[in-house]
């Protein structure tokens, strides 16, 4: 097999357990990349994990919530134990609520989104708990600055490295809430 795009090149990807995020790391591994995936939910990672390996690349998996600066710095520090060094960070994380009343109102809101209808108050934030808000808002925003600051910590020394940031196609747009 030949040496792909990313041979030598260490990549973290977060929210790596299901999903676009377990996508994203095998295809970094068929590219040569030594990866650190991460997720809270440790069965869905090491099926990753499994994915990746199989692929012939060296893989660090790891229980990481990220909405939690102490774990991500943690987990940084066992990146650099273990490869020296991040070269691609994957911000991927994120917190979809999944209780049936949010899939609900998330299927309203992709609807009302695609399909034009009379404008109307979908409920999401005046329905949402506050224990649900800041848990978003943990991993979707701040996740995405815990983890850009920590890669930092060896990009900018090395004058190298890529932050690739993934966000909903919703943040194109204004809709009614």
């Amino acid at each position: 097999m030949s040496p792909g795009r990313l041979s030598g090149r260490v990549a973290l990807v977060t929210g790596a357990g299901r999903g676009l995020g377990g996508t994203i790391a095998r295809a970094f591994a068929r590219e040569g990349a030594r990866l650190v995936v991460c997720d809270p939910d440790m069965e869905a990672l090491e099926e990753t994990r499994i994915a990746v390996t199989g692929l012939g690349a060296e893989c660090l998996a790891l229980r990481c919530d990220v909405s939690d600066r102490a774990a991500v710095d943690a987990m940084f520090e066992q990146a650099a134990a273990r490869f020296g060094t991040v070269d691609i960070l994957v911000n991927n994380a994120a917190r979809v609520p999944g209780s049936p009343e949010e899939a609900e109102r998330r299927n309203r809101h992709y609807a009302y989104a695609t399909t034009p209808v009379p404008r109307q108050s979908l409920g999401i934030v005046s329905s949402l708990s506050d224990e649900d808000w800041l848990k978003w808002w943990g991993v979707n925003m701040h996740g995405v600055f815990w983890c850009t600051r920590a890669a930092l910590r060896f990009m900018e020394p090395q004058r190298s490295g890529q932050i690739i940031n993934i966000a909903s196609v919703s943040g194109l747009g204004a809709v009614s809430m």
